[in-house]
Protein backbone atom coordinates (compact mmCIF):
# COMPACT_ATOMS: atom_id res chain seq x y z
CA UNK A 1 0.00 0.00 0.00
CA UNK A 2 1.84 3.67 -1.09
CA UNK A 3 1.03 6.73 0.98
CA UNK A 4 -1.78 8.94 -0.08
CA UNK A 5 -1.03 12.50 -1.46
CA UNK A 6 -3.20 14.72 -2.12
CA UNK A 7 -1.86 18.75 -3.46
CA UNK A 8 -4.26 20.42 -0.55
CA UNK A 9 -2.81 17.87 2.31
CA UNK A 10 0.41 18.93 0.65
CA UNK A 11 -0.17 22.84 0.51
CA UNK A 12 -1.27 22.45 4.09
CA UNK A 13 1.83 20.85 5.21
CA UNK A 14 3.81 23.58 3.58
CA UNK A 15 1.72 26.49 4.79
CA UNK A 16 2.55 25.35 8.48
CA UNK A 17 6.15 24.79 7.55
CA UNK A 18 6.42 28.44 7.12
CA UNK A 19 4.44 29.63 9.80
CA UNK A 20 6.39 27.24 11.79
CA UNK A 21 9.68 29.31 10.00
CA UNK A 22 8.45 32.53 10.70
CA UNK A 23 7.11 32.10 14.42
CA UNK A 24 10.89 30.37 14.98
CA UNK A 25 12.89 34.01 13.45
CA UNK A 26 10.34 36.19 15.45
CA UNK A 27 10.70 34.61 18.26
CA UNK A 28 14.66 34.17 17.75
CA UNK A 29 15.18 38.26 16.84
CA UNK A 30 12.19 39.45 19.58
CA UNK A 31 14.27 41.14 22.61
CA UNK A 32 13.18 39.05 25.94
CA UNK A 33 10.29 41.00 27.64
CA UNK A 34 8.36 38.45 29.35
CA UNK A 35 4.68 39.14 29.74
CA UNK A 36 4.58 42.90 28.48
CA UNK A 37 7.56 43.96 31.02
CA UNK A 38 6.00 42.38 34.32
CA UNK A 39 8.02 39.68 35.55
CA UNK A 40 11.22 38.16 35.51
CA UNK A 41 13.86 39.00 32.56
CA UNK A 42 17.31 39.30 32.20
CA UNK A 43 19.82 41.16 29.91
CA UNK A 44 22.52 39.95 27.87
CA UNK A 45 25.36 41.63 27.56
CA UNK A 46 24.59 43.18 24.27
CA UNK A 47 21.66 44.73 25.79
CA UNK A 48 23.47 45.78 28.86
CA UNK A 49 26.15 47.73 26.81
CA UNK A 50 23.61 49.18 24.63
CA UNK A 51 21.49 50.80 27.09
CA UNK A 52 24.51 51.67 29.16
CA UNK A 53 25.54 53.58 26.02
CA UNK A 54 22.29 55.04 25.83
CA UNK A 55 22.58 56.30 29.27
CA UNK A 56 25.47 57.81 29.76
CA UNK A 57 25.14 59.87 26.32
CA UNK A 58 21.66 61.11 28.46
CA UNK A 59 23.48 62.01 31.73
CA UNK A 60 26.21 63.13 30.32
CA UNK A 61 24.19 65.24 27.58
CA UNK A 62 22.27 66.65 30.63
CA UNK A 63 24.72 67.87 32.99
CA UNK A 64 25.71 64.43 35.12
CA UNK A 65 28.82 62.63 33.75
CA UNK A 66 28.82 60.14 36.57
CA UNK A 67 24.92 59.65 37.81
CA UNK A 68 25.12 57.43 41.22
CA UNK A 69 22.67 54.64 39.86
CA UNK A 70 21.22 53.62 37.09
CA UNK A 71 18.40 50.78 36.40
CA UNK A 72 16.66 49.28 33.54
CA UNK A 73 12.98 47.52 33.01
CA UNK A 74 11.34 46.08 30.09
CA UNK A 75 7.80 47.50 29.42
CA UNK A 76 5.86 48.43 26.64
CA UNK A 77 5.81 52.31 25.63
CA UNK A 78 2.17 52.83 26.46
CA UNK A 79 2.63 51.23 29.83
CA UNK A 80 5.95 53.13 30.32
CA UNK A 81 4.61 56.25 29.63
CA UNK A 82 1.72 56.18 31.78
CA UNK A 83 4.42 55.66 34.28
CA UNK A 84 6.82 58.14 33.58
CA UNK A 85 4.68 61.19 32.51
CA UNK A 86 1.01 60.03 33.45
CA UNK A 87 -1.73 62.56 31.81
CA UNK A 88 0.69 62.52 28.68
CA UNK A 89 -0.74 60.45 25.12
CA UNK A 90 1.09 59.71 22.58
CA UNK A 91 -0.65 58.49 19.36
CA UNK A 92 0.65 54.99 18.53
CA UNK A 93 2.63 54.57 22.15
CA UNK A 94 3.10 50.58 21.39
CA UNK A 95 5.86 48.40 21.50
CA UNK A 96 8.71 46.84 23.62
CA UNK A 97 10.90 49.33 25.90
CA UNK A 98 13.49 49.54 28.12
CA UNK A 99 13.02 52.16 30.35
CA UNK A 100 15.99 53.61 31.88
CA UNK A 101 16.15 55.63 35.27
CA UNK A 102 19.08 57.81 36.73
CA UNK A 103 20.17 59.07 40.08
CA UNK A 104 22.06 62.42 39.56
CA UNK A 105 22.33 65.63 39.20
CA UNK A 106 20.42 66.60 35.82
CA UNK A 107 20.41 69.79 34.22
CA UNK A 108 18.76 69.77 30.60
CA UNK A 109 20.92 71.13 27.96
CA UNK A 110 18.33 72.92 25.49
CA UNK A 111 15.42 74.46 28.25
CA UNK A 112 12.61 76.57 26.46
CA UNK A 113 13.70 80.00 25.10
CA UNK A 114 14.48 83.10 27.80
CA UNK A 115 13.61 80.45 30.65
CA UNK A 116 16.02 78.59 33.23
CA UNK A 117 16.76 75.25 32.16
CA UNK A 118 15.21 72.24 34.06
CA UNK A 119 16.99 70.92 36.36
CA UNK A 120 16.52 67.80 38.60
CA UNK A 121 17.74 64.79 40.53
CA UNK A 122 16.30 62.01 38.57
CA UNK A 123 16.48 61.41 34.67
CA UNK A 124 14.36 58.86 33.20
CA UNK A 125 14.46 57.40 29.33
CA UNK A 126 12.52 55.36 27.45
CA UNK A 127 14.42 53.19 24.93
CA UNK A 128 12.97 51.22 21.58
CA UNK A 129 13.68 48.09 22.33
CA UNK A 130 14.62 46.92 18.69
CA UNK A 131 16.54 50.29 17.34
CA UNK A 132 17.55 51.26 21.27
CA UNK A 133 16.55 54.61 20.17
CA UNK A 134 15.16 57.54 22.47
CA UNK A 135 11.71 57.71 22.24
CA UNK A 136 10.92 59.95 25.44
CA UNK A 137 12.50 60.98 28.47
CA UNK A 138 12.49 63.70 31.56
CA UNK A 139 14.09 65.19 34.06
CA UNK A 140 13.01 65.97 37.45
CA UNK A 141 13.19 65.51 41.19
CA UNK A 142 9.87 63.21 41.31
CA UNK A 143 11.25 59.21 40.77
CA UNK A 144 9.39 57.35 38.66
CA UNK A 145 7.99 54.22 40.20
CA UNK A 146 9.15 51.82 37.50
CA UNK A 147 9.26 48.92 39.70
CA UNK A 148 5.25 48.86 38.77
CA UNK A 149 6.65 48.16 35.32
CA UNK A 150 8.21 44.78 36.29
CA UNK A 151 11.41 43.81 37.36
CA UNK A 152 14.39 46.41 37.80
CA UNK A 153 17.83 45.68 37.14
CA UNK A 154 20.76 47.30 38.05
CA UNK A 155 22.24 48.78 34.55
CA UNK A 156 26.19 48.73 35.23
CA UNK A 157 28.42 51.52 33.95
Amino acid sequence: MRPVQHPIATFVVTVLAVIGIGVGIVAATTPPIVNEGVGTMSLTSQQATALSNVALRMATTNGDRSPTSIEVVASTRERALAVVTPGDFVNGATGPCWVIQMHGHFTVARGPSGAAPPKGTALTVIVNASTYEVEDWSVGNVVANIASLGTVLPLGT
